[in-house]
């Protein structure tokens, strides 16, 4: 972590300091779907010819419906518990690929993304049927089991949640980006690619809800090698300062 905010003050201070020299800059903002959920963008855009450094804030959008389907550990289950935790860091390069005459482009984006989160994910998993396998005491409140239809008196599942606090996050994608010039000024663009995701998990302990005991999670580096990368946004670029003769040039 400490490496990668150190590669973006590099990128960040070559960028600032060839925008000196008269390259065009703006904003850059985007709503999209990451490894750890759905996040806003706000970020300083710098290009100069056909390429693009852009470095700002995330802000992580936590998800209302928790309920995990799918079984994923990590995937979309990111939580801020505190409001500090929606902030997080994000840069990205771009080369330009393709320069249409109908005013579109196509960009090659490699991108990175760094925040410090929790998780909160619920699960329903298979519950114990007493006349098969023995008596058992129920951990739950009886309106978060789910029952057999044909057998109401055989619950089925049980919810169980999972709380997890203080993870460091980072995704590193590539992506390929489409960008449409509404105005001289304005563009909107889409982007779409792969990424792979860092967990860092610290040591701590858990109340598991689903078996009515304390656990431990022991500290360790979770590699989620394909994520899901897809982004909606737009930049906009401050208009260039036009340089003005003086009478000993004229």
């Amino acid at each position: 972590m400490r490496f990668l905010i150190l590669l973006l003050v590099c990128l960040v201070s070559n960028s600032l300091n060839s925008q000196v020299v008269g390259n065009s800059h703006g904003i850059d903002a985007s709503i999209g779907q990451m490894h750890s959920g759905k996040n806003l963008r706000l970020g300083y855009l710098v290009q100069k010819n056909k390429s693009r450094f852009v470095i700002g804030t995330k802000f992580h959008l936590n998800n209302p419906d928790n309920q995990d389907s799918r079984n994923y550990a990590y995937q979309y289950r990111f939580h801020a518990y505190r409001p500090i935790e929606h902030f997080g860091l994000y840069s990205n390069f771009q080369a330009r690929l393709i320069r249409s005459k109908q005013n579109w482009s196509c960009w090659l984006r490699f991108d990175a993304e760094m925040g410090r989160l929790g998780i909160n994910s619920v699960y329903y998993e298979k519950a114990y049927i007493p006349e098969v396998e023995g008596p058992f005491t129920w951990t739950t409140p009886q309106s978060e089991v789910i029952h057999d239809t044909i057998y109401p008196s055989y619950p089925l599942s049980r919810r169980f949640e999972q709380k997890q606090l203080n993870l460091t996050h980072v995704q590193i994608s590539i992506s390929l980006l489409l960008e449409v010039s509404l105005t001289e000024q304005m563009k909107l663009n889409i982007a779409t690619g792969v990424g792979t995701s860092l967990v860092h998990v610290p040591f701590q302990i858990n109340y598991d809800s689903f078996n009515n005991v304390d656990t431990w999670s022991f500290e360790g580096l979770y590699w989620d090698p394909f994520n899901p990368y897809l982004r909606l946004g737009f930049s906009y670029n401050f208009k260039k300062k036009e340089k003005t003769k003086t009478a000993t040039e004229s």
